[in-house]
């Protein structure tokens, strides 16, 4: 791939729709696959951009596993760090254990053996793979040039996407932030009263008022609201 990159690189520069940014970086990857491409800035869950070759169960049971579980740790590595990194890197490093492991076993479910995401110009990219991504199919070249592919099509869907509106700032009482963090973390709304020695039914006033406050539909995507504004 990397001796391809200045073409690669070019060829998402001059796209004329988020869709060509897709199909070329979908290109020329190795043992990858694209995954997909979503904003962390957004305020819908379901602004995720997913190739035409994800298994389509996919999407919808992803979906429906953050709602029960709540959000990824992988997906919290790869908001707050900003680093690259394959899936089974964060395995190693977060080593997840109960409910924490759901993003993993989804993808193990569609055999997606690892995968690769990166985060560049305001924009997660993910990479699967049917097979484990050890130093000889994915060495350090390789890593490069997939970051300068993604921060390429970075650029590209900037320019090519709607203009967000500016997010109306929200006050959230301490209390609404703790209880919002422990939902991040996959923490259920007893083992959260249990946490924060309260009841579960003020647990629960609390994650509904800051629902309402960032308008979201439930308290778990208020919870991925509140970590990609970087309130928690």
């Amino acid at each position: 791939m990397p001796h391809r990159l200045p073409k690669l690189v070019h060829k998402i520069a001059d796209a004329d729709s988020t869709q060509q940014v897709i199909t070329a970086l979908n290109e020329q990857v190795g043992p990858l696959r694209l995954l997909s491409v979503w904003h962390p800035d957004t305020d819908d869950i379901k602004e995720v951009l997913y190739h035409s070759g994800v298994p389509p169960r996919f999407p919808r049971e992803r979906e429906a596993a953050l709602k029960t579980f709540g959000v990824s740790p992988m997906r919290m590595m790869v908001l707050n760090s900003h680093i690259s990194f394959t899936h089974r890197e964060a395995w190693r490093r977060l080593q997840p254990v109960g409910h924490d492991t759901w993003l993993w076993d989804l993808l193990q479910d569609h055999n997606m053996q690892d995968g690769f995401q990166t985060y560049r110009g305001n924009w997660v990219i993910a990479y699967w793979s049917t097979t484990i991504l050890d130093g000889d199919r994915l060495r350090t070249s390789t890593r490069m040039a997939l970051d300068a592919a993604t921060t390429a099509a970075a650029y590209a869907l900037n320019r090519l996407m709607p203009k967000k509106k500016k997010t109306r700032h929200v006050e959230l009482s301490p209390r609404e932030l703790t209880a919002l963090e422990h939902l991040a973390r996959g923490r259920r709304a007893p083992q959260i009263a249990k946490h924060m020695e309260l009841s579960q039914r003020t647990v629960q006033t609390y994650l509904d008022r800051a629902r309402k406050k960032l308008n979201a539909t439930t308290a778990t995507e208020a919870a991925v609201i509140a970590v990609r504004r970087k309130l928690i």
